[in-house]
This record gives C-alpha cells, sequence and structure tokens, in this order.
C-alpha cells in the first residue's frame, strides 16, 4: 500500500506540469525546457513503476527503491516549475545577436553541405577499412542475437575514433532530410517534393546500416516533432501513430535478432523487455546509482569527460560501474544525468544540476527564440536538433548528449554555416 501511494504522490506532482505544457500550449513557447520536463515524466517517473514494484521489473531486482530516489525525483520536479514560473513572467525579454543576419540563409545550399559532408564521412569510413552490418543480409538471417550484436559491434570497431563518424550515419543525413521537409513545407513544388523523399529514403537506410533498434524509430518521431514545431500546433494523433510506427520497427529488429525462436517468447520476453527498456532502465539506472555511492562512495568528478586527459584523473564509465553493481558481470548500463550529479558530488551536486540545467534550457530557448525569426525554417531546424539532445538528459550523462564534443562540433558547424551562406535576398523567397 505505501508503494501505491509512493507511485501516485509522483503521478500528483507531475501530471499538473505535464498537462499545463500542453494544454495551455506553454510547449510552443518553451520547447527546450518542455521536451526536458516531458522526457523526464515519460523515462524517469513513469519508468519508476519498475523500482518502487520490483516485481515488475523483469531482472528481478529487489531493493534498489530509496528516499533519495524518491526526493530527487520530487527535486527534478519542483526545480522545473520554479524555473518555468521564472521564466513566463519574462518571455518578452529578447536578446541581440549577430547571427540574426543569417536569417537570409541559402537554404538549399545548406542542404547539399549537409549532406556533401555525410557523404565525405562515409567515404572516409569505407576507405580505412569499416564494413556496414546492412549489407550482410544472408549471414545477417542466419544468425543469434548475440551474433548480430558481435558483427555490428566489430563493424564499430573496425575504424577507430567510430563516434566521429556516426555525424555522418546518422546527425548530418537527418538534419538534411529534417531541412528539405522544412522547406517542402514552406513552398509545396514538386522539386522539394522529390528532394525530401530522396532525402528520407537515404537517411532512412544510414539510420539503419549498423542494425541499432532504436534510430529510425527517433528519426520518424523527429519528422512529426518537427511538423509540430514548425506549424506551431500539437497533432496528437500523427504523435500517436509516429510512436506506434517507431516501436513497430523496434519489433521488426527484436524480430530479426531472434529469428530464430518461437512466437511464444516474443510475448514472454521480447514484448517486456522492450516495455522495460523504454520506460524502466533508466529509472533502475538512478536507483542503483545511490547503492553504488553507498558502497563505493562519491567520485568526485571522475566520471565527467576528460579530453585528451588534460584533467589530472582517470575517466571512470559510471555506466559501466552500475552495470558491475547490478549484473555482476562487464557491460554498460544506462544512468540519467542527474545520477551522475549525485554519484560525483551529492546533493550538492543535485542542487547545482538542477539549477543549472534548468536554467541554461529556458535561456538556450529564449536565445534561439531571438537568434531567428520564430517564423523561419532555420528556427524550427535548430529547436528540433537541440531537442533531441535535451531529452537524452533523463537517460545519459550530460557529456554523451548535450555536450558531447560531436554534438558541441555539429552545433558549432551549423552556426558557422549559417554565418558563412547568409544572403539578403532570402525573406523574398521563402
Amino acid at each position: 500500500m505505501t508503494n501505491v501511494l509512493i507511485y501516485i504522490s509522483l503521478m500528483i506532482i507531475y501530471i499538473p506540469g505535464v498537462l499545463f505544457l500542453l494544454h495551455k500550449k506553454i510547449f510552443l513557447i518553451f520547447p527546450l525546457p518542455s521536451v526536458y520536463f516531458l522526457s523526464l515524466f515519460v523515462f524517469n517517473v513513469l519508468g519508476s513503476l519498475v523500482v518502487i514494484f520490483p516485481s515488475m521489473n523483469i531482472y528481478g531486482f529487489q531493493d534498489l527503491f530509496s528516499i533519495e530516489y524518491y526526493l530527487i525525483l520530487v527535486l527534478q520536479c519542483i526545480f522545473f516549475y520554479l524555473m518555468l514560473f521564472l521564466f513566463c513572467n519574462n518571455r518578452n525579454r529578447r536578446y541581440n545577436s549577430l547571427i540574426k543576419r543569417a536569417n537570409g540563409i541559402k537554404l538549399y545550399l545548406l542542404f547539399y553541405i549537409l549532406w556533401f559532408f555525410s557523404i565525405i564521412s562515409i567515404i572516409l569510413f569505407l576507405f580505412f577499412g569499416g564494413n556496414l552490418p546492412i549489407f550482410n543480409i544472408s549471414e545477417l538471417l542466419s544468425l543469434s542475437n548475440r551474433g548480430i550484436v558481435e558483427l555490428r559491434s566489430a563493424a564499430v570497431r573496425s575504424v577507430p575514433r567510430f563516434h566521429w563518424f556516426r555525424i555522418g550515419f546518422y546527425n548530418l543525413p537527418q538534419l538534411a532530410t529534417l531541412l528539405s521537409f522544412l522547406i517542402y513545407k514552406r513552398k509545396k513544388t514538386c522539386f522539394n517534393k522529390v528532394m525530401f523523399y530522396i532525402s528520407f529514403i537515404m537517411a532512412s537506410f544510414l539510420s539503419i546500416s549498423f542494425l541499432y533498434k532504436d534510430k529510425l524509430a527517433v528519426f520518424l518521431v523527429m519528422i512529426v516533432f518537427t511538423l509540430i514545431i514548425y506549424d506551431k500546433k500539437i497533432y496528437y494523433k500523427r504523435i500517436i501513430s509516429s510512436i506506434v510506427v517507431g516501436i513497430i520497427t523496434i519489433l521488426f529488429f527484436y524480430f530479426l535478432y531472434f529469428s530464430e525462436t518461437e512466437i511464444n517468447y516474443y510475448f514472454n520476453f521480447v514484448i517486456p523487455s522492450l516495455i522495460n527498456r523504454i520506460v524502466g532502465v533508466y529509472s533502475i539506472g538512478l536507483a542503483a546509482v545511490i547503492e553504488v555511492v553507498e558502497h563505493q562512495g562519491f567520485f568526485l568528478g571522475t566520471t565527467f569527460i576528460n579530453p585528451m586527459g588534460i584533467f589530472p584523473y582517470e575517466s571512470v564509465t559510471l555506466g559501466r560501474v552500475v552495470h558491475l553493481f547490478l549484473f555482476g558481470r562487464t557491460g554498460n548500463a544506462t544512468v540519467p544525468a542527474i545520477g551522475e550529479a549525485y554519484a560525483n558530488f551529492g546533493w550538492l551536486g543535485i542542487f547545482l544540476f538542477l539549477f543549472l540545467i534548468n536554467y541554461s534550457l529556458f535561456f538556450l530557448n529564449f536565445l534561439v527564440n531571438n537568434l531567428f525569426d520564430k517564423d523561419s525554417i532555420l528556427w524550427a531546424l535548430f529547436i528540433v536538433f537541440l531537442a533531441f539532445e535535451v531529452y537524452k538528459l533523463s537517460m545519459t550523462s550530460l557529456f554523451i548528449g548535450v555536450l558531447s564534443p560531436v554534438n558541441l562540433l555539429i552545433f558549432a558547424f551549423l552556426i558557422f554555416l549559417v554565418i558563412f551562406i547568409s544572403s539578403s535576398n532570402f525573406r523574398n523567397n521563402f
């Protein structure tokens, strides 16, 4: 009974915020902070079910729930409400920036440049001996789940520093496709339609090239989110449809991975595993961090990124520590960003993280709103790009999502292109 009351109390705290963001259309005024809060609700709060009720998680973990875990979830909500109140009272404030001169961007040129660098990245990947698992169709159908994972891992390890090549397979093609979609939305010509469909097919193929289950699903949701941001209207039916299609694509990959198993296996393992993977693992990771700290102490910043070893410590991968604690073997668990803050500096880290991340997201939202005209294609493109990094805060480390070197490079690259190829005659055409 106590567990039920704990879960209901979390729902009572969070649901009014969810309804306010959607019903009052605050979501369209503050899309970046709203995405952050909604992702917390879906991935951390709804998923807390498997922590509060241990019998509901498929791993059978017991006793992960703690008062610290509950307070962290409550504080996340309170800090967001406080910052939302503060910025709602100042939502008409404006900022000035030289980037405003980039309103005249030649979008077609930007589209071609994004695909150009994507293709160059793919060519370099193949040149250095990389291989794509998607081309090994006959081998894939004969492999088990473990075999496919090993094939994928071998492909990722086939070239050094693969995370930089990922830009060409995922980030740039998807950005180019979203841009072509926005261009078509603005001017519905036959050329723009063909450009979007070709780009969509190519980006979709690249999304599944390494056989990750979620890449194509996320890409499809990105397109619907782009439509919402550009039209400034929340399409609930399209959101649900995109989620359903995304789940179907993920189930297809599960079928590929477990093609030799009986149908009962899907109902007994695959579907529960999928549900747990969407909403459960992040809550388990957050709860487990608290247990890890009790056993091993605080990490004092050593789990943070240490590029080229410039800081005097050896970086620790928190996800691996948590996985070893949970399963007793090597692996990599998913730990939300706030879990990493607690793992390093305890409650001080929690309060600093919540203040800084909430303030930064609201400020970043205002900054993008004032860098570009809110009716422009560039505004929509930047909001979508940032939003699909912001939601990862509820899933993984700050330095794997928003502040990863790859994302910082992409953001700087886009800003540079916007400034470099801007022109004054854009407004007349779009």
